[in-house]
C-alpha cells in the first residue's frame, strides 16, 4: 500500500477513535518519509490526547517550521508545554499563534487555562451551589443551561434570558423566563415567585456588559439579604482585544470586568473578591443590602465614568484590582466564612 493510502487509513482510524491503529499507519508513514509533516502532525495530536507531552513536543518542535500557518500547532505546543512545567515558553507559543492569527480560539483558551489553573468556572459555581445549599437560586443569562443544571433540589431556581435554548437536564424545581433580564424585573415580583423567601444565591452571565451586569446585580439585590452571595461570569479580562466592550474575537468577556472595581470603588460596603476561574473569572459579592441608596442619582454619571475605563490602566495590577484570592476551595470557603454575614 502506498504512504498516501496508510495515511488515509490512519486519517479513517483517528477520526472513528480507534487510536491505536491510527499511530501504527502514521508510525509506518513516518518510517519511510520521516518529514512528512502532516502525518507528524496528526501522530502528535494522539500523543496529546495519551498525554505524553514530551513525545508531543518532540514532533511539534519538527513540524511547526514546515506548517507555519497552522496556528493551532503553537496551541499544541503551548499545552505540551504547560504540561510540562515550561509555562514561559507556553505562554510564548501563545503568543506566537495570536501574532499569526489575533483571532486564535484555541490559543485564547490555552492563555487563560495558563493563567487560570484550578477547577474551570461551571465546577466553582456547582461548589457554591453544594457549599451554601441555597433555597433560591437566580440564573441570568441561561443559554444551554451547563450553568443552570449546577442548582440541585431543594433549590428552587429562576432562569432569565431572552432566547433560552436549554440543552441540559434539569433536577432542581426551576423556572424559565424567556425574557430579557430589565423586563423581568420590571414585571416581577421575586418575593412572590419564591413564596416570600430572598435570593440567596445568583449567578449574572447575561449580556458581557459591565453595565448590563451592575442592573442585574442591583436589580437582585432588592431581593436579597445580607448573606446573599451573588456570582458573575467574565470578570478577570485576558486581553484588551477579547475584553472589549464591542465583541471583535470568538473567544470574548466583553467589558463586564468593570462591574468589579465599580462595585468596589462605589460600594465599599460590599464585600467583593475574584477567583481565577478558567477562562475568564468568577467575581463575588456577599453582605448585600436590599435598602442601598448609595448609587441613587449617581447611576448614570458612573457608567458614563466607567465607560471610559481605561483597559491598561485599570488592569496593571489585576491582583489587587479586582482583589484575586486563589483558585482553591479552602481559600474560598475561608474567603466566605470571613467576609459574609451569619444568619
Amino acid at each position: 500500500m502506498d504512504p498516501a493510502a496508510i495515511l488515509n487509513t490512519g486519517v479513517a482510524h483517528h477520526r472513528a477513535g480507534r487510536l491505536d491503529e491510527a499511530e501504527r499507519a502514521y508510525r509506518t508513514v513516518l518510517a519511510a518519509h520521516p518529514d512528512d509533516a502532516q502525518t507528524g502532525h496528526f501522530l502528535a495530536m494522539i500523543h496529546l490526547g495519551r498525554e505524553r507531552w514530551a513525545d508531543a513536543l518532540a514532533l511539534l518542535d519538527r513540524v511547526q517550521p514546515k506548517l507555519p500557518t497552522v496556528t493551532i500547532i503553537h496551541s499544541q505546543r503551548a499545552l505540551a508545554l504547560n504540561a510540562l512545567a515550561r509555562t514561559d515558553e507556553a505562554v510564548a507559543a501563545c503568543r506566537r499563534a495570536l501574532a499569526v492569527d489575533p483571532d486564535s480560539h484555541h490559543a485564547h483558551r490555552m492563555l487563560a487555562k495558563i493563567g487560570m489553573p484550578g477547577d474551570d468556572y461551571l465546577a466553582v459555581l456547582g461548589r457554591f451551589h453544594a457549599h451554601l445549599a441555597p433555597a433560591t437560586y437566580v440564573e441570568i443569562g441561561i443559554a444551554t443551561g451547563r450553568s443552570l443544571v449546577q442548582a440541585r433540589p431543594p433549590t428552587r431556581a429562576i432562569g432569565i434570558a431572552p432566547d433560552p435554548k436549554l440543552a441540559e437536564a434539569l433536577s432542581a424545581e426551576t423556572r424559565i423566563f424567556a425574557e430579557p433580564s430589565d423586563r423581568f424585573f420590571a414585571t416581577h415580583d421575586l418575593a412572590s415567585v419564591f413564596d416570600g423567601r430572598p435570593v440567596e444565591l445568583a449567578f449574572i452571565d447575561g449580556l458581557h456588559t459591565f453595565d448590563q451586569a451592575l442592573r442585574d446585580f442591583l436589580n437582585v439585590e432588592r431581593w436579597s439579604r445580607p448573606e446573599t452571595v451573588v456570582v458573575f461570569h467574565d470578570c478577570l479580562p485576558l486581553d484588551a482585544h477579547t475584553a472589549a466592550r464591542e465583541r471583535r474575537s470568538t473567544f470574548w468577556t466583553g467589558d463586564t470586568w468593570k462591574v468589579i472595581p465599580l462595585l468596589r470603588e462605589h460600594r465599599p460596603d460590599l464585600a467583593v473578591f475574584t477567583i481565577p476561574a478558567e477562562p475568564s473569572g468568577l467575581g463575588v459579592v456577599t453582605t448585600l443590602d436590599p435598602a442601598s441608596t448609595r448609587l441613587d442619582g449617581r447611576l448614570d454619571a458612573i457608567i458614563a465614568d466607567y465607560m471610559r475605563l481605561d483597559f491598561v490602566a485599570a488592569v496593571t495590577d489585576r491582583e489587587a484590582v479586582f482583589n484575586v484570592i486563589p483558585n482553591d476551595w479552602p481559600a474560598i470557603t475561608a474567603a466566605l466564612a470571613r467576609l459574609r454575614p451569619q444568619r
